[in-house]
């Protein structure tokens, strides 16, 4: 591969840009570049990550090539609403310990997907529609009503529409881990039987008539308000101003409680 005086890779760009359209599913895959390009980062920098895609490009759904992974961090940003995902083939299959998602929509699929790939201490984030959260539709509430009961669901927060280029639909971030213990290594405190909600929907400033966009003021706060939380010693305390931030109980979240 060429490069300029500079050392930048002159076919970077074209590798790139191979590689968000074999990634980009249901995407366009303009808007996977971004995805990609942090990929490149992480492992070209220094002290890369270390990640596995595959040995090839595939379907996470019918065709895994990760079926022994357990992973201590999984980052994720999923097609929603997927309808034609095949789930009519997978009514057995071992990652729907929670329940069996609907064939018509692969959202609780997708979430069932990344729980299952988690280490004993994993976490993973990911972005959803915002339905995802309170949706009853088929067997979705009762797999989420499992979820929640098995105390996995650290932080829910409710983002604002019009982020997407894609998209207008309001999103959602979820924060699942299989251990809330506190954690000297991490500087966890114990969280277990607690979640966080935040409500960050009146957040963000208009681009255009169509866009919204975060400052890095609003993630500081989003992200400092969970950190607060979740970390031994943080100073963590309800809010309703910029955006609100409350903890609930699992039992509460579930409806059998105040």
């Amino acid at each position: 591969m060429t490069q300029n005086n500079n050392g930048a890779n002159l076919g970077f760009e074209n590798k790139l840009w191979e590689m968000a359209d074999k990634m980009r599913g249901h995407m366009d895959a303009g808007e996977y570049k971004h995805v990609v390009l942090g990929r490149f980062a992480a492992a070209e920098g220094k002290g890369g990550i270390d990640a596995d895609l595959g040995r090839h490009h595939a379907d996470s759904f019918h065709n895994d090539l990760h079926k022994d992974l357990k992973a201590d961090f999984i980052l994720a940003n999923p097609p929603f609403n997927m309808s034609d995902w095949g789930g009519q083939r997978l009514k057995e299959d071992v990652r729907w310990k929670y329940g069996v998602p609907p064939v018509n929509n692969a959202n609780y699929a997708w979430i069932s997907h990344f729980i299952h790939y988690l280490a004993p201490t994993g976490i993973v984030g990911f972005v959803m529609a915002n339905g995802s959260m309170a949706t009853n539709t088929s067997s979705e509430g009762e797999i989420r009503k499992k979820i929640i009961e098995s105390d996995l669901v650290d932080c829910m927060i409710a983002l604002p529409g019009q982020l997407f280029y894609t998209t207008p639909i309001p999103v959602c971030l979820w924060f699942v881990t299989r251990s809330k213990k506190a954690g000297k290594r991490k500087g966890l405190r114990d969280r277990k039987g607690d979640m966080l909600f935040i409500d960050a929907r009146k957040m963000g400033t208009l681009v255009d008539r169509v866009h919204r966009e975060l400052t890095n003021d609003d993630l500081d706060l989003i992200s400092d308000t969970y950190h607060e939380w979740r970390n031994t010693g943080g100073k963590y305390e309800d809010k309703a101003d910029q955006l609100e931030a409350v903890i609930r109980k699992n039992l509460e979240v579930l409806g059998y409680g105040k």
